[in-house]
């Protein structure tokens, strides 16, 4: 590391697997308990909702602590990556945590940091359970990074476990079936505390179900709460005049896990589940809980939305609920990928997707990351399979593009966090 840097500017410097590191990934939990031990290991004695999965986990983790705090509880939130600041990943109550108290907290622990080779994830991991000590939170809520079994957040000793939807991604690192991959995720169950699982594959399923059973934890599967309308269902409790803020059938699905783990927790803990604080967190978890960048409109005229969608699945979600907004518009999407992702599936979605009133325009972006697929490759990937694809942008012509968009533009910013980050600092008034 540069001798000359401190603070945050330190930990930014620090190799991060979302910029390409090859040497940021490194499986293992002996670092983060040893970091954390250096520092009066702060996650003891810690209540704490545990959130794996493949699909869905950060909007879930983000339900649930809205939903907590709508219950009056003071409550920590981990999740990654962040979109403008690394405070983002250290919530509580909704708050990110200031650069300020970051830069002093890395100050303090880079020679533990440096004796112990924690990673860039383990460090934010550590500082968010350092945050959430200081701030004698009732419970916190923690998103794996990657994977489960070996992530640096399974040091933790959960009331509750979550798994949302498994599917196929990083398979390189986790495996390349949904076995494999459910295997790593269900490395997060531990003996006798709940699990609740999203929907699941059945190949997936088994092996959750599998995990439980041997662990002896109860489980409650999403399958088992119902949605007419707006009343949920689930099976325990009945809740009516239910606004989620996020829209879309899989997001019903991680409003209904949410509620269950929620209920969960608060059924642990002996305290009462309040029906209106269950509306109040699925409605307004973008104020309770800090959520961004799922489907928000960041602009109406021009229409800009930005989504942190960077697999298949929910690709094809966020690009078809863009469609159907486009009131004689044309969607245009600016999109970064991946290498590792499956960029044939998404080609074919986005393919499916136009039709002679929304044919689909790509505006391939530039990410500086040697994981992000270099945006020439992108445009010969889509334009293969006819989709129409615009000129590829660099994230410094961002200001430009964005300035250059009329009233009767609609634009799509997905593909990564990478590319909403991108977008919201090239937008006014957005830059932490």
């Amino acid at each position: 590391m540069n001798p000359s840097l401190t603070g945050v500017d330190y930990l930014m410097a620090m190799p991060q697997y979302g910029l390409g590191s090859t040497v940021a990934i490194r499986p293992g939990l002996d670092r983060i308990r040893a970091l954390l031990r250096g520092m009066g290991n702060p996650e003891r004695g810690l209540p704490v909702i545990h959130v794996a999965g493949t699909n869905g986990k950060g909007s879930t983790a983000s339900w649930i602590a809205a939903i907590l705090t709508a219950h009056g509880l003071r409550v920590g939130l981990h999740t990654s990556p962040h979109l403008l600041q690394p405070g983002e990943r250290m919530r509580v109550d909704g708050r990110a945590a200031s650069r300020e108290w970051l830069g002093k907290q890395i100050d303090r622990y880079v020679p533990l940091i440096e004796e112990t080779g924690a990673s860039y994830f383990e460090v934010t991991v550590a500082m968010s359970l350092l945050r959430f000590a200081e701030a004698d939170v009732d419970v916190a809520v923690v998103e794996v990074g990657l994977g489960g079994r070996l992530d640096a957040t399974n040091i933790l000793d959960p009331d509750v476990c979550v798994i949302t939807t498994v599917g196929l991604d990083h398979t390189h690192i986790l495996g390349d079936s949904l076995a494999a991959i459910a295997a790593e995720k269900a490395g997060i169950i531990k003996d006798r505390v709940p699990v609740v699982v999203g929907r699941q594959p059945p190949e997936a399923l088994t092996v959750l179900m599998g995990e439980a059973a041997r662990h002896g934890a109860s489980v409650t599967g999403v399958r088992e709460a119902r949605w007419s309308g707006r009343t949920l269902q689930t099976p325990t409790r009945r809740y009516t005049h239910v606004y989620p803020a996020l829209a879309g059938s899989h997001q019903l699905d991680n409003a209904a896990t949410a509620v269950l783990a929620a209920e969960a927790y608060l059924d642990e803990m002996g305290r009462s589940v309040d029906a209106r604080a269950v509306r109040r967190g699925l409605r307004h978890v973008q104020a309770l809980a800090g959520l961004r960048a799922r489907f928000e409109v960041l602009e109406k005229e021009p229409l800009v939305v930005l989504d942190v969608a960077h697999n298949p699945p929910a690709l094809a979600a966020a690009v078809e609920r863009f469609t159907e907004m486009m009131n004689g518009r044309r969607p245009e999407v600016l999109l970064a990928v991946m290498s590792d992702k499956d960029i044939d599936t998404i080609a074919d979605l986005l393919a499916t997707q136009g039709d002679t009133t929304h044919d689909l325009l790509i505006h391939p972006l530039r990410l500086d990351s040697p994981r992000a697929l270099a945006p020439e490759d992108l445009a010969a990937r889509l334009s293969k399979v006819g989709v129409d694809v615009g000129t590829p942008q660099a994230p410094d012509q961002l200001p430009d593009f964005l300035a250059s968009l009329g009233p009767r533009r609609a634009v799509l910013a997905t593909g990564s966090h990478q590319v909403v980050a991108a977008v919201l600092n090239a937008w006014p008034g957005q830059r932490p």
